[in-house]
């Protein structure tokens, strides 16, 4: 199902979005789904979404003037019946629409453009799409195809009215340190990663990419331009270290080879995996380890209101929770 987000806000005569997407729009994960990174993510997106929401009510300066839709809407009607009807009429007296949309092409690009062509059909200023992740304009097709559906999508604003300010800021620091994610095996102690770890690497907690997003509906500075925004830009020897000190333990780094074994790797199992997410997810790594997706121009200093929790304040809040061997 697709939930419909809280709808306007106003400040003054301004009306904008809330949530991390006023007109936001989440897909649940089917039932008997393969596990993935963005399965495993709907819990971080719904997070997100809170704190976005929080945070854009924060700088409401008339409160009363809140309103809230707690209309729902059928997936299939939205995104496969393409009811434009219901979409506009969501879009109305909106300047900015959010998207925080997952799932295939049918989503990603479909019902994103669905969801543009109604914003521009009720004059909507701008669109923050569903992207929240490296810098796509740095990557080239093929590098991963997941987020290949959101570079289609983005060639949509070509033709549009409606100006794009999409969102880059790495990858969720909530997913690669959760235990679902290779990176770190507190139980035995390891950390393991691709590259000889002196490669910068972006990640930024899903709240704090909240407080950037909330920011940035209000930010009319930002239409027709992205916003680059880390929360932490660290080497992986230097996650090493935060981790240890954070966590008071000591974790034994290995390396799982070079960013070119890497992607023969990739490669490999493009041919002989059963589940595509046994490559996909690896060529998210790859983007970060390579380089290629790394963030430059941080905006960071646009909000100096926003300070984003760093890895060792993270993990201190996870001390408790942390298994051990």
């Amino acid at each position: 199902m697709l939930h419909k987000g809280r709808l306007p806000f106003r400040t003054g005569s301004v009306v904008a979005v809330v949530a991390l997407a006023v007109s936001l729009f989440v897909v649940d994960a089917p039932a008997g789904a393969s596990p993935s990174p963005i399965n495993r993510t709907n819990s971080q997106i719904n997070s997100l979404q809170a704190r976005a929401q929080a945070l854009a009510e924060e700088i409401t300066t008339d409160q009363n003037k809140v309103s809230t839709a707690a209309e729902q809407y059928d997936e299939q009607t939205v995104l496969l019946q393409q009811d434009q009807a219901s979409l506009a009429k969501a879009c109305e007296g909106i300047e900015v629409v959010v998207s925080t949309v997952q799932g295939g092409a049918e989503v990603i690009i479909e019902g994103q453009r669905n969801l543009l062509a109604a914003a521009e059909a009720a004059r909507v200023k701008r669109m923050i799409p569903s992207v929240f992740s490296v810098d796509l304009t740095q990557l080239d097709f093929l590098d991963n195809v997941n987020l290949d559906l959101r570079k289609t999508f983005d060639e949509s604003f070509a033709s549009s009215k409606v100006a794009p300010t999409s969102v880059y800021c790495g990858g969720f620091l909530d997913v690669a340190l959760s235990p679902h994610f290779p990176l770190v095996d507190w139980e035995k102690g390891v950390i393991r990663y691709w590259g000889d770890g002196n490669q910068p690497l972006d990640y930024t907690a899903v709240q704090d990419v909240g407080s950037y997003a909330a920011a940035a509906v209000t930010d009319s500075g930002l239409n027709g331009k992205p916003l680059r925004v880390a929360g932490n830009s660290l080497t992986m020897k230097e996650m090493h270290r935060s981790l240890e000190k954070a966590s008071g333990r000591s974790l034994e780094a290995r390396s799982l080879g070079t960013v070119e074994e890497l992607h023969l790797l990739i490669d490999e199992k493009k041919r002989t995996a059963t589940n595509p997410w046994d490559w996909i997810s690896l060529q998210y790594t790859w983007c970060m380890v390579s380089g290629k997706g790394k963030l430059r121009n941080l905006d960071n200093a646009r909000y100096p209101q926003i300070r984003p929790v760093s890895v060792e304040s993270f993990v201190r809040s996870m001390l408790p929770n942390l298994p051990r061997g």
